[in-house]
């Protein structure tokens, strides 16, 4: 989960282009989507 924090704190201080973005958000939206089906799962 920090790495991820660590990702989106870069993405403030450098120009990441459109398209990595894209990337790095919908990455995060899967980790996030498995990280709420394992907290069901509980």
């Amino acid at each position: 989960m920090g790495s991820l924090m660590i990702l989106r704190d870069n993405a403030h201080s450098m120009k990441i282009s459109d398209e990595k973005m894209k990337k790095i958000q919908a990455r995060k939206a899967e980790i996030e989507a498995e990280e709420s089906a394992e907290d069901r799962e509980w």
